[in-house]
């Protein structure tokens, strides 16, 4: 008896180790969110949390800027790569931003196209055993898309269940930074078009009074 309390008891203990390595990144994650100054950085700061966390080589968060729709980096932790071409209409990048569903590349360059489930609105992960080199992943806040997280290693990587939860919690921190920033460049954009108004009015005041 006392035998196998001591095995159950080591096989408990990396578990609990992880799960209060977990709980320290995620800490750390909300610290860098909360007491960065500007937007960038805590955009940059979450990034290299995930890529910490996950042990990849590289961690993007990407979003659309502008009208054209088309994606571009604003934060990256780690070493990038260049992008090979996708068998897509688009890259996998974009077409994971307007589907709302994750997609991997394969070590061979093949892709994994998965699929958010109608019924509870889960997205399907890619299966367990199954090795790759880059994953996206949609960030979505209060069921609307604001931006893609990609992560990309040198060495084939798998998601497992604990992986795939913590993931799914992570990627929701790097989504509501995406906001933040957007919503940060929304209010300069405004207050720069206050001023605009606030000097034109100036410019007609002192031109009527002149008249």
């Amino acid at each position: 008896v006392a035998a196998q309390l001591l095995a159950r008891a080591q096989e408990r203990a990396p578990i609990a180790q992880q799960r209060a390595l977990e709980v320290e990144r995620l800490a750390a994650l909300g610290a860098e969110t909360l007491n960065a100054g500007r937007a960038e950085d805590a955009l940059r700061g979450i990034a290299e949390v995930i890529r910490t966390t996950l042990e990849v080589e590289c961690c993007e968060l990407l979003a659309a800027r502008g009208g054209t729709g088309d994606l571009e980096v604003l934060a990256r932790a780690g070493r990038g790569r260049e992008e090979d071409g996708d068998d897509l209409p688009w890259g996998l990048d974009t077409w994971v931003s307007q589907k709302h569903a994750a997609a991997a590349e394969r070590p061979d360059g093949t892709k994994w196209i998965g699929t958010r489930e109608a019924s509870d609105g889960l997205l399907r992960w890619p299966p367990e055993h199954m090795e790759l080199r880059t994953l996206y992943v949609p960030l979505m806040v209060r069921d609307r898309p604001v931006g893609v997280l990609r992560m990309s290693h040198d060495a084939p990587f798998s998601l497992d269940p604990a992986r795939e939860q913590f993931l799914s919690a992570l990627s929701y921190y790097a989504a509501l930074g995406v906001e933040r920033l957007r919503l940060t460049a929304d209010a300069e954009r405004a207050e720069a078009f206050r001023q605009a108004d606030a000097l034109k009015s100036a410019v007609i005041a002192g031109v009527s009074h002149d008249l």
